[in-house]
């Protein structure tokens, strides 16, 4: 069960960054600066 849920969690959480990017230009600008 652990594995499995770490990965769900390795598939989800690069797709779930790319959104809040995707959503948030002025925060993925200042992630990118810093």
């Amino acid at each position: 069960l652990e594995q499995q849920w770490l990965l769900v969690a390795v598939r989800l959480v690069p797709l779930v960054l790319v959104f809040l990017l995707w959503q948030c230009p002025l925060v993925s600008q200042l992630v990118l600066v810093h």
